[in-house]
């Protein structure tokens, strides 16, 4: 499969794009996104807070995201594949959609020419931005993508908010930096 893959993209572009994964890969392991916890204590101890008091809840989404974000991201990613799968149509728009994002990142790298109009790497992000949230958009497809990740963000909100914090569990510096900010800077306003 690799060598296929070599061959279809030529070896400078399939070492670059060998390269960026490796380091998604890197930055995913250091935020700890690839550290599942186990499922049956990811299930485990649900309870409403006693006091819905925004230092609790603070509280428990911090330590609770911190501790299970790997399963979080889990269970999101098996929300969208589960509708990609029963959306033919979606998955349709999408595949085709980063195909356009393959070519112009990818197998075109730096500027392109379209006519008489050169596209810098900006332009050419906005570009396929706009062109992949029409194709969304015309083909009805926005709302249904809109509502799964929707779904998948509200129920990881919700886990996080009626499971009672693990006692071993720690928030990480980058959980607490996160959420920390985002609640410093809704009560700022």
């Amino acid at each position: 499969m690799a060598e296929v893959l070599k061959d279809f993209l030529g070896e400078k572009v399939y070492d670059n794009l060998i390269n960026q994964l490796g380091e998604y890969v890197t930055t995913a392991q250091e935020a700890g996104l690839l550290n599942l916890q186990p499922w049956s204590e990811f299930f485990s101890k649900f309870k409403a807070p006693k006091h819905w008091r925004k230092e609790d809840i603070e509280k428990r989404i911090t330590v609770n995201f911190g501790h299970y974000k790997a399963n979080y991201a889990a269970i999101c990613t098996a929300i969208i594949a589960l509708m990609l799968v029963t959306s033919p149509l979606l998955l349709t728009v999408l595949l085709l959609c980063g195909g356009l994002w393959f070519y112009a990142i990818v197998q075109q790298p730096g500027s392109i020419t379209l006519g008489q109009t050169t596209l810098d790497e900006n332009k050419k992000l906005i570009g396929c931005g706009v062109v992949t949230m029409l194709v969304l958009v015309f083909s009805g497809q926005f709302l249904k993508l809109l509502g799964t990740i929707t779904l998948a963000a509200l129920l990881a909100v919700a886990h996080m908010v009626f499971r009672q914090r693990h006692v071993k569990s720690k928030a990480t510096h980058a959980g607490n930096v996160i959420l920390g900010g985002l609640f410093n800077k809704a009560s700022q306003k």
